[in-house]
């Protein structure tokens, strides 16, 4: 199971302040006590007659609600739960899954005002209510649905389609939990629901698989011995918040990755810094609004950061060199696309990001380098770099250590002119047309001068 979303963008709904000592208090006292009588509940709600392994079941949820896995940022902290609860609906029924469920909650809910999902809730209690009630109704409603199907005698419960019914129960509550925290979330950040659920949830979806073979095993051993069975529920709940500290790990070593590469950039060429500041930010805006898919969007901005990562290879004073460059020279530049992919290659999950900078040079019409993709060929994410890189190239930035030492700063109109003028030929049109309608929408430029030729381009 997930924790509620959480994004790293600000959320600016008013809240009621507590000292900080009196916030904690109520936390606290309010998660306290629920605990206790979850606790209490679990016990009337169970149908089994085993009442070590009731108990068991018990100390596993408060364990992993009390010691949930932390995120980075102001992303909430999560518990891989799902494994305790396909053994608890196995063992006992659902009843004692969905009690178990709120129970972890309770424990979650503590560390969860970090989450914007959950700061609408203005009051402690309003913010346990809304995590209570997201796990009670994602487990709640696929262990019903188990329970009927199992006293309409649809399948045994210990056989294979037992164990497919099971499965199918796991991925439910993984599916109406993940639902449930992207709207919230979604609603909070602004941001499409899809980029939500890709940045908080698409991690889990191994874990979600995983978790009702794992249940299954547990309820099993836990049928012939207590002392299996709580040995093999303590290994399975280990095995999954290790698997989330892995992946979450993979993902930080990437992003200091990236954060490294790009001081490593601008010490070399100092001129980039605001450079790849407006590219990355413009390139977001591109792409958000030609609704690129949620797996580019988790990583277009760091590609765009790293477009020119390949240029730490090549002399400083061949890139601000203010005459016309040789042959040998114009070869050795135009290599650091390729250099560029070489180096960003080697992060992990940026594979893709590295095509993107590979090609970010290429035109429209094949002429570019260095691979002479033309069209539909060329990733849509390197397309939207390249219209970007260029026309942050030809204005500069507002600073003297922005401008180019080769090339004199156009205005903006003129730059607008030269984007619609290669249209076409340099550039995707659609990206031109929809940068240039983000400029105006900002207030960057208002009526620009077309020329006949540039519209037919565009349209």
């Amino acid at each position: 199971m997930i924790g509620v979303a959480g994004s790293g963008s600000r959320y600016s709904a008013r809240q009621v302040t507590l000292p900080e000592t009196s916030r904690r208090r109520l936390d606290s006292g309010t998660a306290a006590t629920a605990v206790v009588v979850s606790a209490l509940a679990a016990l009337l709600a169970s149908r089994s007659g085993d009442l070590a392994a009731t108990l068991m079941l018990i100390a596993g949820a408060l364990t992993v609600g009390c010691f949930p896995i932390a995120k980075p940022k102001e992303t909430p902290p999560i518990a891989p739960v799902l494994p305790l609860l396909m053994a608890a609906l196995y063992i006992a029924g659902p009843f004692l899954a969905i009690v178990l469920a709120a129970t972890i909650a309770l424990g979650l809910s503590v560390g969860a005002h970090k989450a914007k999902a959950l700061r609408a809730c203005r009051s402690s209690r309003r913010r346990v209510g809304a995590c209570v009630t997201m796990y009670a109704l994602a487990v709640g409603v696929p262990a019903l649905a188990y329970e009927l199907a199992l006293r309409a005698q649809l399948f045994d419960r210990v056989s294979v389609a037992g164990l497919v019914a099971l499965s199918c129960t796991s991925f439910a509550a993984f599916v109406i939990a993940s639902a449930i925290a992207t709207d919230l979330d979604a609603a909070a950040s602004g941001e499409r629901r899809d980029i939500v659920w890709h940045r908080n949830h698409r991690h889990a979806l191994l874990v979600a698989t995983l978790a009702s073979p794992l249940g299954f095993a547990v309820a099993v051993a836990t049928g012939h011995n207590i002392v299996l069975g709580a040995s093999l529920l303590a290994l399975a709940l280990l095995a999954t918040r290790r698997g989330y500290q892995l992946d979450a790990s993979r993902r930080e070593i990437a992003k200091r990755g990236v954060d490294l590469l790009g001081r490593m950039m601008q010490e070399a060429h100092p001129y980039t810094q605001g450079h790849v500041e407006r590219v990355s930010q413009w390139t977001v805006k591109i792409a958000r609004r030609m609704q690129i898919g949620a797996a580019s969007m988790a990583i277009i901005e760091d590609a765009a950061v790293l477009h020119d990562i390949g240029k730490v290879a090549v002399d400083n004073q061949l890139l601000n060199k203010a005459g016309a460059l040789t042959d040998r020279e114009w070869r050795t530049i135009k290599q650091h696309p390729v250099t560029g992919q070489q180096i960003v290659s080697t992060l992990p999950s940026f594979e893709r990001a590295s095509m993107w900078i590979n090609h970010h040079h290429e035109r429209f019409d094949g002429q570019g380098y260095p691979s002479g993709l033309a069209g539909s060929a060329i990733p849509i994410e390197a397309r939207i770099i390249a219209v970007v890189d260029s026309f942050d190239a030809m204005v500069g930035g507002p600073d003297v250590g922005d401008q180019r030492p080769y090339r004199r700063t156009m205005t903006y109109a003129a730059a607008c002119d030269e984007l619609r003028r290669c249209a076409g030929t340099q550039f995707d049109p659609d990206v031109v047309r929809t940068f240039l309608a983000i400029l105006e929408d900002e207030g960057h430029i208002t009526s620009l001068t077309v020329d006949r030729r540039a519209q037919e381009v565009l349209l």
